[in-house]
């Protein structure tokens, strides 16, 4: 046997071998496989590797209710390097994992954006009989802008909407409405509008992005739940009002109470019609939506007259307890504690 044979013999089997004048590995080559899931796809990973390579794969998340806390390779984590996330492929086959939570809520306290405090986070189907008419049915969810005003010149504003299930909230379904300045152009606030002809019983997480011309807003996430027509709960105070009247009419005059953030579908009362001849001890108890502002209206309505006389309605103020705001102004009744009694005063205008 001549000298080269002997030294062959000597070679290991996993040594490195020549072909066609290259070096090849034989070292072993393992599966690489990545675990489905939700808000997220993995693009760019090899079906196998050798063992020691490096191994760079893309991970995109494809939904804003969803964020991805965490990568892992057979449950060691693994980070992304800025060109993909990377790994050394192991002495076995890899599995790729991905650790994605649901986001439920977000309202960053930093920024200009925030859900009005009128909503509850529910709306209601329409009725039956108004699914059928012709007019539009819809819910009004009130948004809060922070440091925004005419002088911030907002002219237009680029909504992004989302939703998680569009059997309960169609996309089409609901829109970004702008509440212009009584002058110019200027966006100084606005609100969700949602068709209620089209949604459904069921839960739905609403994602909204506010991207104005030349400020800065903010995003939201809110689940929000829509109830069947007449199950729409709504925490109400029982609230005694007093009134006093110095127009010159002694009879035949009513108060309108409305409610400004009325929610339909929900068992409170929209408008409170109150006739004063009606009044026993000249006080009336309604319920009194928490949260809301109602609008006093007043007029005299003789009967048999076609036409009413407007009449005008005093502010009042109240004990404003601990910061709480008990109050009438121009109009617009807001309370925060139960134990007040506003007084409607009324006079001629």
């Amino acid at each position: 046997m001549g000298k080269n044979a002997v030294l062959a013999f000597l070679v290991p089997l996993f040594a490195l071998a020549s072909c066609n004048g290259e070096e090849v590995s034989s070292a072993p080559r393992h599966d690489i496989d990545w675990e489905e899931g939700e808000g997220y796809l993995i693009s760019n990973l090899p079906e196998s590797a050798l063992e020691g390579d490096p191994v760079y794969f893309d991970l995109e998340e494809t939904s804003v209710f969803y964020s991805v806390e965490a990568v892992y390779m057979n449950g060691e984590e693994i980070f992304d390097t800025g060109i993909g996330y990377r790994f050394t492929m192991p002495s076995e086959d890899a599995l790729i994992t991905v650790e994605a939570t649901l986001v439920e809520s977000y309202d960053d306290p930093e920024d200009n954006l925030s859900w009005g405090a009128s909503f509850n986070g529910a709306i209601s189907e329409a009725s039956d009989s108004d699914k059928e008419v012709s007019r539009d049915v819809k819910a009004e969810i009130p948004l809060a802008f922070h440091n925004i005003s005419s002088g911030s010149y907002v002219t237009s504003i680029e909504a992004t909407i989302e939703v998680s299930d569009p059997e309960v909230i169609p996309l089409e379904a609901i829109e970004f409405v702008p509440v212009k300045a009584s002058t110019g152009n200027s966006i100084i606030g606005g609100r969700l509008e949602v068709d209620l002809k089209q949604v459904k019983a069921g839960e739905c997480l609403v994602y909204l992005a506010l991207d104005p011309n030349n400020s800065s807003l903010g995003t939201l996430i809110r689940k929000i739940e829509v109830v069947p027509y007449g199950e729409l709960e709504v925490e109400t105070m029982e609230v005694e009002v007093s009134f006093e009247n110095l127009s010159s009419y002694e009879t035949d005059i009513f108060v309108n109470i409305s409610d400004r953030d009325y929610l339909y579908g929900s068992s409170t009362v929209e408008i409170n019609t109150v006739w004063l001849d009606d009044l026993m001890g000249g006080t009336y108890t309604f319920d009194y939506a928490i949260g809301h502002t109602y609008f006093v209206s007043a007029a005299y309505y003789p009967e048999g007259a076609t036409t009413q006389v407007a009449l005008a309605v005093n502010d009042w103020v109240g004990s404003n307890v601990g910061g709480a705001k008990n109050e009438l102004l121009d109009g617009y009744l807001t309370l925060e504690t139960p134990d007040v009694t506003p007084t409607i005063t009324l006079r001629d205008k």
